[in-house]
């Protein structure tokens, strides 16, 4: 599960960056539909780390919004997962609830 949540982020990442790169090109790109799939099988943080570091698809609400709430959902199952004791990852928990947090005051 580990290896797999660092493969599927690091595509994740990967795809907006070559998406941009297309897109400045003119040449044929990935389609959102493909970007918002990997968001949803695990690559949220690695989708949502590239839309704000290459600055692309800032203007489409499904992903200003929804690749959002798709990494507040993995990071929820995760923390779920982890307390239950299905995954090995202690700082899951730590990092959800300071999201909570930071959601709480705003």
């Amino acid at each position: 599960m580990d290896i797999y949540l660092i493969v599927i982020n690091i595509l994740g990442l990967v795809a907006v960056r070559y998406d941009k790169a297309q897109a400045r090109a003119g040449a044929w790109r990935v389609s959102e539909r493909n970007l918002l799939i990997v968001a949803l099988i695990g690559g949220a943080a690695g989708v949502f780390l590239g839309i704000h570091l290459f600055r692309h698809k800032t203007k489409h609400l499904k992903f200003t919004v929804g690749v959002p709430a798709i990494l507040f959902a993995e990071l929820y199952l995760l923390n779920m997962a982890s307390d239950y004791g299905l995954l090995r990852w202690p700082f899951v928990s730590p990092i959800f609830k300071v999201v909570g947090e930071v959601v709480e005051e705003n």
